[in-house]
């Protein structure tokens, strides 16, 4: 799953990047195409959808992250806790059976 979402992220990066290129160099003019029409507000839009679902990308990645931690943390704890408990059952077994 984090693999699908670096995927995402770097295809934004690279297609914010060819816009940023067609742009610098007038691309779209050079093979015909006529430009006037688009708004020159596209920049800025695009640069703030691409920038917001950037953060939200890796956002969710870290708080996911954060998330497994935690659960392994808990999984652990709760091993070493019955372990503990296990080998106090074995060791008062061990004095009802001496007695």
């Amino acid at each position: 799953m984090k693999k699908k979402y670096k995927n995402i992220v770097m295809f934004l990066i690279v297609g914010f990047c060819l816009y940023i290129l067609f742009d610098l160099f007038n691309i779209p003019s050079k093979i015909g195409l006529t430009v006037s029409n688009l708004n020159n507000d596209i920049l800025g839009i695009a640069t703030s959808a691409v920038v917001a679902l950037i953060i939200y990308f890796i956002s969710y990645n870290e708080i996911d992250d954060r998330k497994i931690k935690r659960e392994e943390n808990s999984r652990n704890t709760a091993k070493v806790l019955l372990i503990n408990t296990y080998i106090e059952c074995l060791d008062n077994l061990k004095l009802v059976n001496d007695k």
